[in-house]
């Protein structure tokens, strides 16, 4: 958001953490997007970089729709924050 120079609260609002919205956090560390993922039967390596994690996590859970799962799955938490900071 500050590369396009709209300023929002810098910190992560789909948790009570007060950690800084990262795209780590968002999608990977948020103890809520965690409890998704889980949800969805889904662990990351977050030790990993963002391409490797994927690759890693595509490799480890041997699924078919693999990408489309986590693509619609991060495309929810995506809308989740947004309606959370921009419709309430």
């Amino acid at each position: 958001m500050h590369t396009k120079n709209v300023h929002v609260d810098n910190l992560f609002v789909l948790c009570d953490s007060d950690a800084e919205e990262t795209i780590d956090h968002l999608f990977f560390t948020c103890p809520f997007a965690t409890q998704c993922w889980n949800r969805l039967g889904f662990t990351w390596d977050n030790t990993l970089n963002l391409g490797d994690r994927i690759v890693q996590a595509r490799n480890t859970h041997n699924m078919q729709f693999f990408m489309e799962a986590s693509m619609i799955a991060a495309w929810e938490l995506w809308k989740m924050r947004n309606d959370k900071i921009f419709d309430r």
